[in-house]
């Protein structure tokens, strides 16, 4: 049986999102926390989000120049 681990960003105050509906706060400027981030997730087998999560990350990544998603 696989291992399950839930990796989830919040905020210390519950929100998930910004006021304005974005997530950018969640990788936000520490190098280390966000190379941490995606070497976590390039290495997990299933990816499970919500529909505007996705939408989201789907209008994002084929046109992304960011480094970390080029591995």
């Amino acid at each position: 049986m696989r291992e399950l681990v839930l990796k989830m960003s919040m905020s210390v105050d519950g929100f998930v999102s910004d006021l304005d509906g974005q997530n950018g706060w969640m990788f936000g400027t520490d190098q280390e926390a966000k190379a941490w981030s995606m070497e976590f997730l390039w290495n997990v087998s299933l990816h499970i989000m919500g529909s505007r999560t996705f939408l989201g990350m789907a209008a994002w990544w084929p046109t992304s120049t960011d480094q970390s998603r080029h591995r």
